[in-house]
């Protein structure tokens, strides 16, 4: 039996972990792996031990049921709300207050909190305008989100600070008025990272490092390279337009530069959702090269050994406003305060500042910033669609409120899965039952997977780790077939599991397959989900927050 490549589902079991604050800001890895206490054993091994149990287990085979359902929730609709999911990090306290959206490298902690520290001497000094005090309140919220958000009308802010200037050419691609009042704050730019014998070799062979170069290494050189989802990421973004203006200048969307970038992807195992996830392919060395900020790369002490070089556009800060009344006054004298020597002075020490003199000459097109996005979407996965098997608690513990939960969210969902995908779904209580079979999510899929879902109701006791080794028979039948693919399985449940096999039993056979196990739990604690997820590192979501929706369709635009 063809094994499933673990390469391929080591990076793609992160994805959904920050999909809306995908940002490239480095974070701390919290996370507690208890895969040290799992029994290693070979893949061999857990294949055969996986057919046994699957056997003994005799999930039944449902007849699908067709539907439709034209209830989905628009773009806005699935946005959380702002201030349970990115609550301001710094409140004005003064007469009259701006808020400013600023992206996280700048409005987070430590050497990431540059803003925050500005923003609390700013205050400080309790300046006036018209004979009242004024300040600016912080939000911490990534560039690409922040941009859902004002595009939406769900909340726009008086001020935005994203990464670079590319996100408010898509405010303009989306008719929205604003005001660039610096195109600068802070300067910093993209670039590649990499191993120091990389970069020896990289320049051995091809003299210097340049797009054109990183395109060969990648296609034929063996060189394994990540960035991070477009959709989110200032560095992601940046990367992409310079790929797809240097396959085709004239028209970077062109059949031959569609064309390219899908051979490029094709070399490249995944598109992470942000630099956390770079800085652990690259510290586990999962990844020789990797696109980021230079602010990024020297605040990241996982990153030390590595060698940065320039290559994009520059990440300089813009700030913009939406008004012109005494909030964006508020917003223009922040961005003064900003730009004095000494707080530029302090930017530098926080690691912005440095290749002033590196430029970069794209004229970038706005109408086609958006164009560019859905092609990078339609492309991604360069010819390895993704696998997933979607696993559904219907056991007695979710009647009401989980079950339903759970409907409205496979159903939201199956409006951003895109063609080329391949779903299964298998629902359980305390027996599992195969209600669909894996297949391309074609109209006829679709309806098949809605009509399904609508049908489930809750009943029985609770098998969620016998489902679980269904589910990655069911993926290993699809792999053996059709090797070329990049599986994943997303667990529903609310965590009460009380029949069949246990998580340590399964754990060794998960862990020894490599399939990455995404986890959304209907309760307020779930840590048997959580624990499974973390075996080949997946997440787990907790459904009960508000961002459920919004995560989801974060992770299926950029995933599937």
């Amino acid at each position: 039996m063809r094994k499933i490549n673990k390469f391929f589902l080591g990076i793609m079991g992160v994805i959904v972990f920050l999909t809306f604050a995908g940002c490239d800001v480095l974070l701390s890895d919290d996370t507690n792996n208890n895969t040290s206490n799992i029994d290693v054993i070979t893949e061999d091994e857990a294949l055969i031990e996986l057919q046994s149990f699957v056997n003994s287990i005799g999930p039944n085979i449902s007849e699908p049921v067709r539907g439709i359902d034209t209830d989905f929730r628009t773009e806005a609709e699935v946005l959380p709300d702002i201030e349970t999911a990115f609550p301001i990090v710094l409140e004005g306290t003064n007469q009259i207050t701006a808020e400013i959206f600023v992206s996280p490298e700048k409005a987070g902690t430590g050497m990431d909190g540059l803003f925050i520290t500005l923003a609390e001497s700013f205050n400080s000094q309790n300046l006036e305008i018209n004979g009242q005090t004024v300040s600016v309140s912080i939000r911490d919220i990534s560039s690409g989100v922040g941009l859902d958000y004002i595009v939406s009308g769900i909340h726009i802010p008086d001020g935005f600070s994203p990464s670079n200037a590319v996100w408010g050419q898509l405010m303009a691609a989306n008719n929205v008025n604003f005001n660039t009042i610096a195109e600068r704050t802070v300067g910093d730019v993209s670039g590649l990272v990499m191993r120091e014998n990389i970069y020896n070799d990289l320049i051995e062979s091809h003299g210097e490092i340049t797009f054109e170069s990183l395109i060969d290494v990648v296609e034929n050189g063996g060189i394994l390279f990540g960035y991070a989802n477009p959709f989110v990421s200032s560095t992601g973004l940046d990367l992409l337009t310079h790929l797809m203006y240097h396959f085709d200048n004239s028209n970077p969307v062109s059949e031959s530069a569609i064309r390219q970038l899908h051979d490029f992807q094709a070399n490249i195992p995944a598109s992470f959702f942000n630099t956390l996830q770079l800085r652990d392919a690259a510290r586990n060395g999962s990844i020789d090269l990797m696109s980021v900020a230079h602010h990024a790369f020297v605040n990241t002490p996982e990153l030390r050994g590595f060698t940065f070089v320039p290559l994009g556009g520059r990440q300089d800060s813009p700030m913009h406003t939406f008004s012109d009344g005494i909030e964006a006054q508020i917003v223009e004298l922040f961005t003064e305060y900003i730009l004095n020597d000494e707080n530029q002075a302090l930017a530098t020490e926080h690691g912005f500042n440095e290749f002033d003199d590196h430029t970069h000459d794209l004229d970038l097109d706005n109408r086609l910033l958006s164009a560019i996005q859905m092609t990078w979407r339609e492309n991604r996965d360069g010819g390895r669609p993704t696998v997933a098997v979607f696993v559904a608690d219907v056991s007695g513990s979710m009647m009401g409120e989980p079950i339903h939960s759970l409907r409205e969210s496979l159903l939201n969902s199956v409006q951003y899965i895109n063609e080329t995908t391949y779903v299964g779904l298998i629902s359980y209580h305390s027996d599992v039952t195969i209600e669909l079979p894996i297949a391309q999510m074609d109209s006829t899929h679709r309806s098949y997977f809605v009509g399904t879902v609508q049908s489930l109701e809750p009943q029985g006791q609770t098998a969620t780790f016998d489902a679980t080794l269904v589910a990655l028979q069911m993926l290993q039948d699809h792999v053996e077939e059709n090797p070329n693919v990049r599986p994943i399985i997303f667990l529903l449940s609310d965590g009460e599991t009380n029949r069949g096999h246990t998580l340590e039993r399964i754990a060794p056979i998960v862990q020894a397959l490599g399939v990455p196990i995404i986890t959304i739990g209907f309760n307020d604690e779930f840590p048997e989900l959580e624990e499974l997820s973390e075996i080949n590192e997946g997440i787990s979501i907790n459904a009960n927050n508000d961002d459920l929706m919004y995560r989801l369709r974060g992770l299926f635009n950029a995933g599937m």
